[in-house]
């Protein structure tokens, strides 16, 4: 609990440079709604938010989905849960019902299963019998499965959600969060699924206030321009999105960004010029089309996409 309540106790950003780029989750975390989705992912209509989710005592196990577009924070939401159940006792109380936490970040896990990443993230120093002793003491777990989209290995995930998890304990309760196109193989085995929604004019406001809050100029521009321009009263509604758009100058916004590509360019150019300034004199950095640097991006991305497909 005291490493979730440490660790998760702070999101930072590498985009920001205005003296702190460390923002408390219990400030900056806004409550996105989740709409409950059938097994096909259609949406029911139902907005809930995160706390529900967790809101009766699960007596067998239970598995849910939690489905989202790249930067609605699927991630954040597993670290405020993590943060929440390590704090005191009224932050935890919808997660008052569990003996045990495990996040597990799948991108990281390499080849190692999922079952030995959950025993580990419990206890590093587990014996060869630490599975066995878990089982008896009949604990409610939380398992929280963080990227499946980004999980090469996905059938592991099937594997710990179907059998593996039944050796470990009898209550069980496991959260698995991805993006949606890649949830066929694994839709059929979650009792419930939500997909994420994008922030609400009133959420994006309270966003802006938290991340802003030293520089009320730019506060009142970025509330003015999201609420009277309509395209960038769209792209607010993803948290990374909006978080990109706090971070820029304030004489960046109507002139340049006409679209996600003209943000995206901006915000490399300012962590480029950010790069330069600490490493002084740097060589290698070739003048692309939008940006310095921009073949190195270019090779990464290709290096990427060749990995993953």
């Amino acid at each position: 609990m005291n490493r979730y309540k440490t660790n998760y106790a702070y999101m930072s950003s590498f985009l920001w440079n205005e003296g702190h780029n460390d923002f408390p989750i219990k400030e900056c975390f806004v409550d996105v709604k989740l709409q409950k989705t059938d097994m096909i992912e259609r949406k029911t209509g139902e907005l809930i938010q995160i706390e529900e989710v967790f809101a009766k005592r699960s007596k067998k196990h239970r598995t849910v989905l939690i489905t989202g577009d790249p930067g609605y924070g699927k991630t954040t939401i597993c670290k405020k849960i993590a943060y929440d159940w390590g704090s005191d006792e009224d932050r935890r109380s919808y997660l008052r019902y569990f003996d045990a936490l495990a996040v597990i970040e799948l991108r990281k896990l390499g080849e190692r299963n999922v079952i030995d990443a959950v025993l580990e993230c419990i206890d590093k120093n587990e014996d060869d019998n630490f599975q066995t002793k878990l089982r008896k003491a009949k604990w409610n777990f939380l398992v929280i499965l963080d990227g499946f989209d980004e999980f090469r290995h996905k059938k592991c995930v099937k594997e710990f959600i179907t059998n593996d998890s039944f050796e470990l304990s009898e209550k069980m309760t496991i959260v698995v969060t991805s993006r949606p196109h890649v949830t066929d193989e694994i839709r059929k085995e979650f009792e419930y699924g939500y997909c994420i929604e994008g922030f609400s004019p009133e959420q994006k406001e309270k966003y802006i206030n938290v991340i802003v809050r030293r520089n009320k100029d730019k506060r009142e521009y970025l509330l003015s321009l999201i609420n009277n321009d309509s395209f960038y009263f769209e792209l607010a509604k993803c948290p990374l999105m909006l978080h990109m758009l706090c971070c820029l100058p304030a004489s960046r916004y109507d002139r340049y960004i006409k679209s996600r590509a003209d943000l995206f360019v901006l915000i490399f150019r300012l962590l480029i010029k950010r790069y330069k300034e600490n490493k002084g004199n740097v060589r290698n950095l070739n003048t692309g089309k939008f940006f310095e640097g921009e073949d190195f991006v270019i090779k990464l991305g290709e290096l990427y996409y060749k990995k993953e497909f």
